[in-house]
């Protein structure tokens, strides 16, 4: 958050994949278009892995940092499901994808894993703060939000509305390190890794 001095590592899809296209557009213009009075700055499509992280932890050696401390075995298949559509007040999380972390009593691809590595290597105290959701949006609006949604191919794994050939996730990514201590305009990766 700005103001603060921290970074989060965050899990974005493969970069030239079709979902990356599509949530970027989510962002850029979708949800613009439904809330033009927040007009957010566009951003990179992500999951928070972990956030908190004091930049004294890497240094200036960032790339050094994430190869060194964020391992990951060889055979470790991340799979993100979408869940269910979310809003929060801060507005960049506005309109937020909620992804599966479960699957009945089964961890859910490696996402719960990947995170709690993440928190592991970058958060040295418990100072993960609590959501607010003190903006609602009426159900009205959440149903016109759905629709833009179902119209952009996107869907959720136990929707029964979503569309045929609609994309509810994605395998594999890449972990980001970003200061997100600046302006979110400002929030680009200063060090990257590829998952397997």
């Amino acid at each position: 958050m700005p103001g603060t001095s921290c970074s989060s590592l965050w899990l974005v899809p493969p970069p030239d994949s079709p979902i990356a296209k599509l949530l970027s557009s989510l962002i850029t213009n979708t949800t613009p278009s439904h809330f033009p009075y927040l007009n957010p700055p566009p951003f990179a499509p992500h999951i928070t892995l972990t956030s908190e992280i004091d930049p004294s932890i890497y240094g200036d050696e960032p790339q050094k940092w994430l190869d060194q401390r964020i391992s990951i075995r060889p055979n470790h298949q991340v799979t993100i499901r979408f869940e269910a559509l979310d809003t929060e007040s801060p507005f960049f999380r506005k309109l937020a994808i909620r992804v599966k972390k479960y699957s009945g009593l089964e961890q859910t691809s490696g996402l719960t894993e990947l995170a709690y590595i993440c928190r592991e290597a970058g958060v040295t105290k418990d100072e993960h703060a609590a959501r607010s959701a003190d903006i609602t949006i009426d159900k009205e609006k959440m149903a016109e939000l759905k629709q833009a949604l179902r119209e952009l191919q996107i869907g959720f794994e136990d929707d029964n509305m979503s569309p045929d050939g609609a994309m509810t996730g994605w395998e594999g990514g890449d972990i980001w390190l970003v200061p997100t201590d600046k302006g979110i305009e400002d929030w680009q990766p200063i060090a990257t890794k590829r998952l397997p």
